[in-house]
């Protein structure tokens, strides 16, 4: 029969098996930093294309995959560009009957 000073035993520790509301709370934010995706940096030569790329999908109606950052979390839909505000900088992507609106300098990639 082993007890707790056996060697390999984690019965010391069993009694202690508990989280305090603080660590939880530090786990979360460790994790939540984990995942944290930076903005993207762009040059004028990708911008432009990703503008060209996003009207000719506007215009043909044609099906891409839309990859894009919201709230340092990365997103990805299928659907077909619905509207361009050139104004407010958004592009609105149609999924089924779901309408998304996001911000052009939010794109990762395109994918057609």
């Amino acid at each position: 029969m082993s007890n707790k000073l056996t060697i390999g035993s984690n019965m010391l520790w069993e009694s202690s098996r508990m989280m305090l509301p603080e660590h939880k709370a530090i786990l979360k934010e460790h994790e939540q930093k984990r995942t944290h995706i930076n903005p993207k940096t762009y040059d004028e030569q990708l911008l432009e294309e990703m503008s060209n790329t996003i009207e000719q999908l506007y215009s043909t109606k044609t099906l891409a995959t839309f990859t894009y950052y919201e709230d340092h979390t990365r997103y990805q839909l299928e659907g077909t560009v619905d509207d361009i505000d050139k104004t407010a900088k958004q592009v609105v992507v149609k999924e089924e009957n779901t309408r998304y609106f996001i911000n052009f300098l939010d794109f990762i990639s395109i994918d057609v």
